[in-house]
C-alpha cells in the first residue's frame, strides 16, 4: 500500500526525530499513531482494518495512553500491540496467570478455535455438545493474548499469546467497554440459546 507522507504526522512504526514526522499507512497494521506531541503519554492513533469492529470501525481517530504497565493491564483492555513488526488493535482477553478452553467444534480443518471466557464452566458445553474438542490453554507469566472484536479477526488464536513488553498503548477514548461479549461468536461465557457459529480463518 503506498504511503503518504506528512511534515506533522508521526509514522506508525518508528519517528526518526521529532522534527521528521510522517504517517504510513500499512494494510496489516491494524492502528496508525498520528501523535504529534511525540513525547506526551496521550497520543491519537487512526484505526486501519476491520478486526475491532463493529466497536472501532476503519478511519475511527482513538486517543492512546503510552505502554501500559504489565500490572495495570485487564482483561478487556484494548490496546495496540507490535506483532511481527506491525501495531495492531485488539483487546486483551487474558492476561498471564489465566486459564481457559478453546474449541474447534469437531474439527480443526481452516476454522479459528473459539473460545470460553476465562472462568467458564466446561461441563455444560461438553453436555450440550458431546462432539466438540476442547483443549485447555494456560498463559505463562509476561504474556497476553489477544482477541479482535470483529469476526474475522487474525489474532492470538492465530498467532498465539504475545508478549506483554509488545503493547505500546491502551485506548482510553472513545471508553470502550471491556465486555468481552462483544466478541462473540468468537468469545463465549456462556452456552449460547443458538447453535455455536463456526468462525473462519
Amino acid at each position: 500500500m503506498r504511503s503518504v507522507t506528512s511534515p506533522r504526522i508521526a509514522t506508525a512504526s518508528r519517528v526518526d526525530r521529532p522534527s521528521a514526522l510522517r504517517l504510513t499507512a500499512i494494510a496489516k497494521v491494524g492502528v496508525l499513531l498520528i501523535g504529534g506531541a511525540f513525547f506526551s503519554p496521550i497520543r491519537p492513533a487512526v484505526v486501519v482494518g476491520s478486526s475491532m469492529s463493529p466497536t472501532l470501525e476503519p478511519g475511527q481517530v482513538v486517543l492512546c495512553a503510552r505502554t501500559p504497565r504489565t500490572a495495570s493491564l485487564r482483561r478487556g483492555d484494548v490496546v495496540l500491540a507490535r506483532v511481527d513488526g506491525e501495531v495492531c488493535v485488539k483487546r486483551v482477553f487474558a492476561i498471564g496467570g489465566d486459564h481457559f478452553w478453546k474449541t474447534w467444534g469437531q474439527s480443526h480443518d481452516d476454522t479459528l478455535p473459539q473460545l470460553l471466557d476465562v472462568g467458564t464452566p466446561l461441563a455444560p458445553w461438553k453436555e450440550r455438545y458431546p462432539g466438540f474438542k476442547f483443549h485447555r490453554v494456560g498463559i505463562p507469566s509476561g504474556m497476553v493474548y489477544l482477541v479482535g472484536d470483529g469476526i474475522n479477526s487474525i489474532d492470538s488464536r492465530k498467532y498465539g499469546p504475545v508478549a506483554a513488553s509488545s503493547l505500546v498503548g491502551r485506548v482510553i477514548y472513545p471508553r470502550v467497554p471491556r465486555n468481552l461479549e462483544i466478541c462473540e461468536p468468537s468469545v463465549w461465557s456462556s452456552l449460547p440459546d443458538r447453535p455455536v457459529a463456526r468462525t473462519r480463518s
